[in-house]
């Protein structure tokens, strides 16, 4: 790493607390930065596998069997651009083929971590939205009694 690189200089910017207005700042920064890199991510992952869909999904079993695939491929774009941000955030210049073999190399702990998520969004999802729309109905048919 040369003294003078503009990625040496990146790094005081990213890797130091910050507040949210600053976190948004860098965030916009660093996606019209590497748009050449952040881009192709999501374009080499996701494109062909949408385009893929839609001309097998056909039945039920399809779908759920694309569902399925569509989130092993969603892991795996997420762990190759988090390792993107994380090259650029240090200072290191992002390439997609380092990104991919970074994802590639833990694709085991990144589907713990999205599963993981994904069960405790649904926990969410079911202690507090399903209460809350049981409570709307009960309110709306049955009211609040003694009270005008």
């Amino acid at each position: 790493m040369v003294i003078g690189s503009p990625f040496l200089l990146m790094t005081d910017l990213y890797v130091v607390p910050q507040r949210s207005s600053r976190i948004l700042a860098n965030t916009l920064r660093i996606y019209f930065t590497h748009f050449g890199v952040i881009v192709p991510i999501f374009a080499v992952t996701l494109f062909p596998f949408w385009i893929i869909w839609d001309f097998v999904a056909s039945s039920v079993a399809s779908i759920l069997v694309l569902q399925l695939v569509n989130f092993a491929i969603i892991t795996v774009a997420t762990g190759v651009l988090t390792a993107a941000i994380h090259d650029i955030c240090v200072g290191n210049r992002p390439t997609i083929a380092h990104s991919f073999s970074f994802a590639n190399e833990r694709f085991g702990n990144l589907l713990g971590v999205s599963l993981l998520e994904t069960l405790i969004i649904s926990l969410g999802l079911v202690l507090l939205i399903v209460p809350g729309i049981i409570l709307w109905a009960f309110y709306l048919f049955f009211g609040i009694r003694g009270h005008c």
